[in-house]
């Protein structure tokens, strides 16, 4: 599913599976997901595959999604261990919501996408109704739910 913002902006992120699939008993390596994110700022698009969250970050992205979409208080910005992807919860008014993508490191683009952006770093601008949030956050658990946690916790 594919977010999108006022100006033209758009986002989408796809699980395309694990980065070690043949890993399956490590709590950390086993969880590793590679993801499509495709995003387009001011009519230029880049796309990337990259491992850039894990299991448990999808499932905290879509935890996060999840209490936006219900009005619930949440921290104004999700990032992860890899610092690819970051949120920013940018403001709330009626039912709608608007978020700024922030995409780093090797979700960084090359320099002619990135001078699209008016910040040093490329972000897409989106803004959602409250249904469309919850729509993306169950399109995320679908997602989560053909490639669950794996591996197990040594104590």
């Amino acid at each position: 599913m594919q977010l999108k913002g006022p100006a033209g902006d758009a986002f989408s992120l796809k699980v395309a599976g694990y980065q070690f699939p043949e890993i399956t008993d490590d709590v950390y390596d086993s969880n590793w997901l590679l993801v499509d994110v495709t995003v387009t700022v001011r009519g230029r698009t880049r796309q990337a595959r990259q491992p850039c969250l894990d299991t448990y970050e999808l499932a905290e992205l879509i935890d996060w999604t999840e209490a936006l979409a219900a009005g619930e208080e949440t921290e104004p910005e999700l990032y992860f261990c890899e610092p690819n992807l970051r949120f920013d919860l940018q403001e709330r008014a009626g039912d709608r919501v608007r978020l700024r993508v922030f995409f780093d490191m090797e979700n960084q683009p090359k320099k002619a996408l990135a001078s699209a952006s008016s910040t040093p770093h490329l972000c897409a601008n989106l803004e959602c109704t409250l249904e469309e949030l919850r729509a993306w956050a169950e399109d995320l658990r679908t997602q989560l739910s053909r490639f669950p946690p794996r591996g197990r916790v040594e104590h």
